[in-house]
């Protein structure tokens, strides 16, 4: 465990010398000023690691932060200070077709395009295009809370599938490194561009964010990087078929080199599959999404429904839920009697505080009157007292 851990910090936090992906942006970096976009002081020429001259690890600074993907890199977009991400597309690249065509001002406005923004391309370089998109983290980057937070990121994606598919564009590698979300709204204080543990101008760890259900209409899932999306447009007749090995996922059954497969369908079956690997086969409490997953998820393409007959599905299994479990803490098939005691305590405590605002507004003291009798209810007074007291007697 100890050598695995030494190697990770060492692949993150890097030496005084660029790795050679590294330097790439560096020599560029005057042409991306040029256009308006800055990169953090590693990669600007003549750097000089802030670390040296002192006896602290490169790890306590920001500029040790090495680049671990080639193509991509997060920058300043200097007229308004606002951090981006700048992907670096040859030129001729059908990704920057689909990303010009999914951003074109009659699609970008509508609910259901969840492909993530382009905010600007860069062109004058001789080999490549740079694709200029907002600063996004991964889908479940801090962990989901709730369950009506899991549901709002499957009901989102699901949107978005069947948005692109309606407008003939196949993503073809819809996993999770690919799906992320606009988590503005849950960081106030802001976080950094590429390091999302530290703060955006330091080195500070983050100890606070808001909850998703704190800002849940403010937090809106995309779908990143068409890199290897195909796109079918009236003058292409169906049945539209790709072949191809290409995608995180290797566990799609159809894949090939050789035989063409539907590429709408393997797009069901990624999205599925990360819907039952990172969900439903975490959270106990789930499983009543398991019927989905299933069916997006069978093995042959043709068995599987379309995008928009999942998205049917998922709404006919919510709709058969209580509202209560809708909105339940979720539950790990692991946790001890005593967690999961205590997030069934915090779950009652949120119903008993949406009830009470439903009625009265904001009393606090009547919400927490409500919830100590309700959990008194539930749990018996002995087990109340006796939480209410470790809690208070818990040290910091």
């Amino acid at each position: 465990m100890a050598a695995s851990s030494t190697t990770t910090w060492k692949s993150i936090y890097a030496d005084d010398e660029l790795e050679p992906h590294e330097v790439f942006w560096r020599d560029i970096h005057p042409f991306l000023m040029d256009h308006g976009y800055q990169l953090r002081p590693r990669f600007r020429p003549g750097w000089v690691p802030s670390w040296k001259g002192t006896n602290k690890d490169s790890m306590f600074f920001e500029d040790s932060n090495a680049l671990v993907h080639t193509k991509t890199i997060d920058a300043v977009r200097i007229r308004d200070n606002r951090n981006v991400y700048l992907k670096r597309v040859a030129k001729g690249s059908q990704e920057v077709d689909i990303n010009v065509y999914l951003s074109n001002p009659s699609l970008r406005d509508e609910l259901d395009n969840h492909a993530a923004p382009l905010l600007d391309i860069i062109v004058g370089h001789e080999e490549y295009d740079f694709l200029v998109m907002p600063v996004l983290r991964i889908f479940d980057d801090p962990p989901f809370v709730f369950v009506d937070e899991v549901l709002d990121f499957v009901q989102q994606t699901l949107d978005g599938l069947v948005f692109l598919h309606q407008h003939g564009v196949a993503h073809r590698d819809c996993s999770n490194l690919n799906l992320r979300f606009d988590a503005t709204a849950m960081y106030p204080e802001g976080f950094h561009p590429y390091d999302h543990f530290v703060k955006r101008n330091g080195i500070d760890v983050i100890k606070n964010h808001l909850n998703r259900t704190d800002v849940l209409s403010a937090i809106r899932y995309y779908f990143t990087d068409f890199g290897i999306s195909s796109r079918f447009t009236g003058a292409s007749p169906p049945p539209h078929l790709v072949t191809g090995l290409h995608c995180q996922d290797k566990t799609v059954p159809e894949l090939s080199d050789k035989t063409p497969y539907d590429p709408f369908k393997t797009d069901v079956y990624i999205l599925g599959n990360v819907f039952k690997t990172h969900l439903t086969d975490v959270y106990s409490n789930l499983s009543f999404l398991d019927p989905l997953f299933y069916e997006m998820t069978k093995f042959g393409p043709k068995s599987r429904p379309s995008a928009e007959k999942s998205l049917s599905l998922f709404h006919k299994l919510v709709r058969e839920q209580m509202g209560v479990s809708l909105r339940w803490m979720l539950l790990e098939p692991g946790c001890t009697r005593s967690e999961r005691v205590n997030r069934h305590i915090r779950s009652m405590g949120r119903e008993v505080r949406r009830f009470a605002r439903k009625l009265f507004g904001f009393p606090s003291g009547l919400i927490l009157l409500a919830s100590v009798t309700a959990f008194s209810f539930v749990y018996g007074p002995r087990n109340v007292i006796s939480r209410i007291r470790d809690t208070f007697q818990r040290r910091p």
